[in-house]
């Protein structure tokens, strides 16, 4: 049974982070993080989900981009920062299933601002590596304890990483 009260929209994948209004978690497409705050923010995150659809018929494989979205005001990341990087991701997704017989999906993935909901979000993303449901993460986001963390957790569940801006000597 759903807990009422917990989901963010119709994606029961993306859920409220705690006692907060801030929805964790990772989306195919069938919701929208940040919806209004940036049209072009909404408008790439459609066309993320059209190019998701497409390719769901086909051999695919899905790729979590990891990106700590600002909430209130707050966050390491700016909506253009976290625009340019979907775009960017979007860009490389649509060339790729031009050519490749296996087509890729991209699962936006919102771990909360700062990486706060790093362990949420890496239990779910755990939870789909075991299941082979996806194959690898990328993004990550700024150099944060939460980000080590969250690297940390990922790579125990055997999740391969590719980070954008995270640098540490002890990662």
């Amino acid at each position: 049974q759903r807990y009422r009260g917990t989901w963010c929209g119709d994606d029961d994948r993306v859920r409220k982070f705690g006692d907060s209004t801030e929805c964790v978690g990772y989306t195919d497409g069938a919701y929208r993080f940040l919806p209004g705050v940036d049209p072009a923010l909404d408008r790439i995150q459609q066309l993320i989900a059209d190019e998701n659809a497409e390719a769901l018929d086909e051999v695919h494989v899905n790729i979590a981009v990891l990106l700590p979205m600002p909430w209130e005001g707050r966050g390491a990341m700016s909506l253009v920062s976290i625009r340019h990087q979907l775009e960017g991701a979007y860009a490389a997704q649509r060339a790729a299933n031009q050519d490749d017989e296996v087509k890729y999906r991209l699962l936006v993935t919102n771990v909360g601002y700062g990486a706060r909901a790093w362990q949420q979000v890496s239990e779910q993303l755990a939870t789909l590596r075991r299941a082979d449901q996806f194959a690898v993460a990328t993004g990550l986001g700024h150099s944060l304890v939460d980000t080590r963390n969250l690297m940390r957790r990922l790579s125990d569940a055997g999740v391969p990483m590719v980070a954008s801006l995270a640098t540490a000597d002890d990662l």
